[in-house]
Formats: structure tokens, C-alpha cells, sequence
């Protein structure tokens, strides 16, 4: 059976940052439904940085997805009428029965791939990709030879806005390539912890201060929530067990109720970025009462909530993820 294959060239809201050798392929691959699909990354020539130890770190944000199957058919011939012109119609036609299946496809396994990057690589400000993106696509056959449609689209192509500071985000690197082949071929549910942080970026790069102390608050206590409050864990016994002492807040159950779970109190590991946490509740406090992302620290200093600050947190919180991550063994 003759093999069809569309290839869409894409460009994403917001760059990604990747950390790989040059000579890597940059290109996965994945098997869903009857298609086999390759997402291969383009990124640009200069890197951005180079570490003194390390490979150096270079943003993409072109993408191509090439999507092919097996046809019980080939694409009809391209007639010629009585006047000596080309008459494409039984080939547009062709190609319009078809093509739906493979827009369908790509679309999916780019925005899995967004999710990866959004949640994982922690790249924010990055969007989906709608239907009216893969409109376009060059056709080839088995042999990678070029297969004519006849289609003609008109588009045009509307540039984000991106930000000039980094909010927690990763570099792609080999480390993530078994993750990414995963994502592609499944879907997989983003956490409410993840969501709120992507919010919390994404509002920190619109200068909304306000709306992301929240968004980013409610990821952590949601996280911590979750942790310690999920039945029949030992986090949810030290918790159950506390709670019946004094009123918890969501900041405590990071210090003695963590100790008597996991043998490891967070404030006390991690002791600057826990009072970082503490200051994004406080200042959630104020912005969640009277409006204003002002608070005070342990010294009694007010405090107005910038986005230097914003930054600093997320990065803290981040790193309180990463600590429940590794007490519970669950993604956070």
C-alpha cells in the first residue's frame, strides 16, 4: 500500500530553551493510532549561553511534524483538460478526504508536546496550537518525493510576546528524551499544581503582580494539600495527627508534620527558600484581603511584591515541588 506523509512547519508562541550536543537529531518519535509521527526540532544556530562546564543552551521555536500512514490508494494523476491546463480537482479531492485525519494527528501530538514543555520544561507564555494552524501541510510520498495537492491557503501569522527573564523555566536536554516520547504517544493529565504555576508565569510576564502571587500561591498550597492530606499516606496521619493539637496553616505542615512523615522537615532543609513561602502566603493574605501585593517579613520590614521577587519564589517553590516529589514518589 502506498505510504502518505504530511509534514507542517510550525512556529511556537514562546522559544524553549534546549541544553544537547549539536549532533543530536532533535527529533522524536511516536506511534498513535495508524500514524507514525516524527517532531523534529529546529533550533537556532547561536547559542545563548555557554556554560563553563556543560553543553551550551539554544532557543527553538520552530517545530516540524511529519504524520504518515499506509493508503489503500495513491493520489489520482494530475489530468490535463482540452485547453492544455492542469486540472488538480480529483486530486484536491484526493487530498481533502485525507487530510482531516492527518491534521487531527499532528495537532495532537504538538499541543502534547506544548503540555511537556508548559509543565515540565516550565516554559511560560506557551500556547497551544489550534486546527487553523496545520491547514498547510507539504505532502510526500514513501520515498520522501514531493506529492503536488493543488490546495493553496492563505494565512498569516500573528507574534507573541515574549519575556526577558527566566521563571523557573528547563533547558530540554537528553535527560528528558524518554519523558517526551511518552508525552507524544499518550495523553496525560496536567496536575492542578502545574496549571497554576504555568498561570502564575504567564501572569508574572503580563505584569499582573497581583494575579500571579495568587495563581502561585494556590499551586503551592494545593501541592502541600495534596501531600498531606491524601488518605492513608503517612504525611495524612502526621497532619490528622497535629491538626487535632493546634490549627494548622498550610506553611506548618512543611516544618513538624514533614519531620514526623518523612523523617525531614523542609524549613529546616531548605530553610531560605521555606521563608520564601512563607512570604508568598503572606502576601496572598493581603492581595486576597485588601488588594495590595504588600506584606511584611519575620524582621517587620513592609515589603511590595515586584518581579524580581516573583521570580525568586517561583524558583523556591519549585524547590519545594521537588522535595515533595521526592518524599511521595507522585508528581506534584
Amino acid at each position: 500500500m502506498p505510504r502518505l506523509t504530511a509534514t507542517y512547519e510550525l512556529t511556537l508562541s514562546r522559544r524553549v530553551r534546549i541544553q544537547r550536543a549539536s549532533a543530536d537529531a532533535f527529533s522524536y518519535r511516536a506511534t498513535v493510532d495508524a500514524f507514525d509521527v516524527v517532531l523534529t526540532l529546529i533550533p537556532d544556530d547561536a547559542p545563548v549561553a555557554t556554560p563553563a562546564a556543560g553543553l551550551p543552551i539554544r532557543y527553538v521555536q520552530r517545530i516540524n511534524i511529519a504524520a504518515s500512514r499506509e493508503e489503500i490508494d495513491g493520489p489520482p494523476a494530475i489530468a490535463t483538460t482540452g485547453t492544455g491546463e492542469h486540472d488538480f480537482a480529483p486530486r484536491v479531492q484526493w487530498i481533502a478526504q485525507r487530510s482531516g485525519a492527518y491534521r487531527a494527528i499532528s495537532l495532537a501530538v504538538a499541543n502534547r508536546f506544548i503540555q511537556f514543555s508548559k509543565y515540565v520544561l516550565r516554559t511560560p507564555h506557551l500556547l497551544g496550537f489550534r486546527d487553523s494552524d496545520f491547514d498547510d501541510p507539504a505532502w510526500s510520498d514513501a520515498a520522501g518525493a514531493a506529492i503536488e495537492s493543488g490546495v493553496v491557503n492563505f494565512a498569516f501569522e500573528i507574534i507573541r510576546p515574549t519575556g526577558p527573564h527566566l521563571l523557573g523555566e528547563r533547558e530540554l536536554s537528553v535527560a528528558h528524551d524518554t519523558a517526551i516520547a511518552a508525552t507524544l504517544a499518550l495523553d496525560r493529565e496536567v496536575t492542578t499544581p502545574q496549571e497554576f504555576l504555568s498561570d502564575a508565569q504567564s501572569s508574572t510576564l503580563n505584569g499582573n503582580v497581583r494575579r500571579a502571587v495568587l495563581e502561585l500561591a494556590i499551586a503551592c498550597e494545593v501541592a502541600i494539600k495534596h501531600t498531606f492530606f491524601a488518605r492513608g499516606t503517612p504525611a495524612a496521619a502526621a497532619a490528622e495527627y497535629l491538626a487535632e493539637n493546634r490549627p494548622i496553616k498550610v506553611i506548618d505542615l512543611i516544618d513538624q508534620p514533614a519531620l514526623e512523615a518523612f523523617a525531614e522537615s523542609f524549613k529546616v532543609a531548605n530553610a531560605a527558600d521555606e521563608e520564601k513561602v512563607d512570604y508568598l502566603f503572606r502576601a496572598r493574605n493581603k492581595v486576597a484581603h485588601r488588594g495590595t501585593a504588600v506584606f511584611r517579613d519575620r524582621r517587620g520590614n513592609p515589603q511590595t511584591v515586584d518581579r524580581a521577587m516573583l521570580e525568586s519564589w517561583m524558583q523556591s517553590v519549585i524547590v519545594l515541588f521537588q522535595w515533595l516529589e521526592t518524599k511521595t514518589g507522585r508528581p506534584t
